[in-house]
């Protein structure tokens, strides 16, 4: 009998945020640990948890290799070997948990592994994380949306500046010349968040003050 295969979203960075859930997932019911890493014990989303969840560190590792690249038959082959490993697992009757940033539903490689592996049968459950927008609103007490107000969330420079609701611009470290001169001629208000949540966290909510570059883990509120 094959093992169930976790989805688990350990939020944005803050170890404090990952539900009690998760938590008692990793705890008592995963037997093995994959994230995306090169070697056992690294990457992002496992040093968030393994604070949250120390006992992780014993239990067998399996970081699966995700090239920063949009290079999509890399990608392909990259997901096709995470796959097969976290298939070889779950064949043995063990349970594998994922661990992913923010929320395994919005923007993640979990998604992809998810599918693949519960498409061929096996048992794959999501364990929701809190997305980084959500925790870098909480930081300003902003609310994303209120009343009948739309929300859109785009992983790109490519919006529309004339939305009429709150705009969650996603992955905007490379962008920041060309969004912040969007937004200062539309004369909308924008929050950008670098690291929400982790080391050198960084909020700006003057647009004339923001880098014109920031890192990966970096988003923008537009109201």
């Amino acid at each position: 009998m094959s093992g169930t295969f976790y989805l688990i979203g350990v939020g944005p960075g803050d170890p404090e945020l990952m539900t009690m859930k998760a938590c008692r997932v990793l705890m008592d019911e995963t037997d093995v640990v994959a994230y995306p890493g090169v070697e056992a014990r690294t990457g992002v989303a496992f040093e968030i948890a393994v604070q949250a969840v120390p006992q992780i560190k014993e239990k067998e590792q399996l970081p699966l290799r995700f090239p920063m690249t949009t290079d999509q038959i890399i990608l392909s082959s990259a997901h096709e070997a995470a796959v097969q490993r976290v298939k070889c697992a779950l064949d043995q009757g063990k349970t594998a948990s994922f661990l992913t940033l923010g929320d395994p539903s919005v923007y993640s490689t979990a998604s992809y592994l998810g599918e693949a592996i519960r498409s061929e049968g096996y048992t794959v459950e999501m364990i929701s994380g809190v997305p980084s927008f959500c925790a870098a609103a909480a930081k300003l007490l902003l609310p994303i949306a209120s009343g009948n107000e739309q929300v859109q969330i785009i992983p790109s420079e490519e919006f529309d500046s004339s939305f009429p609701g709150t705009l969650i611009l996603m992955k905007v470290g490379n962008h920041l010349p060309q969004i912040k001169k969007k937004i200062s001629d539309s004369g909308r208000k924008a929050y950008l968040f670098e690291n929400c949540g982790m080391p050198g966290e960084q909020i700006y909510s003057d647009i004339h003050k923001m880098p014109d570059r920031t890192g990966y883990y970096s988003l923008m509120i537009v109201k």
